[in-house]
């Protein structure tokens, strides 16, 4: 009689575990968190590189920050390809002057027209976040989407002035909430922040008309 209960459990069991992966199979992980994806391209702003160069992105965690610029945004740092490796800066990374991306021309990367501008007022020493005011520029698309560029220096533009992709803004720098030369990136419409997303045939020709190579 014990043994036929054992069975018996072992069965039901094995039914279960059976039936556990089924449905995990097919309707995923029942404790994962729900994702909303965009729906053809809803909330998503497209845009052109904004430097010539090869680039790494990092996406910021999710962010109940109040400031539009900030949400959704990410962090664009330029890299370069030498001797078959992948680098952002020169030696150690232990300067501003060291990492490729400081100082690089930033251009803009979608039509627009300049809402805001701000000079930073020096700049951070590597790993110091907070040490300068921010440098940066929103610029409105001809959609009403706001892109905001921070963490600039050298700011060639001027609120009103109308921009067109490809256009100088300034150059690449390190202030603000900034540890390391980068660009801030992010996007707004309508009080609710966008995801930004890169447009692959924009970034092929600028590949090709600047010779932009991996070799």
């Amino acid at each position: 009689m014990k043994k036929l209960y054992r069975l018996s459990l072992s069965v039901l069991l094995l039914i279960g575990v059976v039936l556990g992966f089924k449905y995990w199979s097919i309707f995923g992980n029942p404790f994962a968190p729900k994702i909303t994806l965009p729906k053809n391209g809803q909330n998503v702003i497209y845009i052109a590189q904004p430097t010539i160069s090869r680039f790494s992105v990092t996406y910021h965690a999710p962010s109940k920050s109040s400031a539009l610029g900030d949400r959704d945004g990410i962090d664009y740092v330029p890299y370069a390809f030498i001797n078959g490796r992948f680098q952002q800066f020169k030696t150690d990374g232990s300067r501003n002057e060291d990492f490729f991306g400081f100082g690089m021309s930033v251009i803009s990367p979608i039509d627009g027209s300049v809402t805001e501008v701000k000079n930073p007022d020096g700049v951070n020493p590597i790993g110091k976040m907070g040490a300068t005011s921010v440098g940066f520029v929103v610029i409105k698309s001809l959609k009403d989407e706001y892109l905001v560029l921070a963490h600039l220096a050298d700011i060639k533009v001027q609120v009103g002035q109308t921009v067109k992709t490809g256009e100088a803004l300034g150059v690449i720098s390190n202030n603000g909430f900034a540890r390391m030369p980068h660009i801030h990136l992010g996007a707004y419409k309508n009080g609710k922040s966008l995801l930004i997303e890169f447009d692959r045939a924009a970034i092929e020709h600028a590949y090709q008309q600047y010779n932009v190579s991996e070799k």
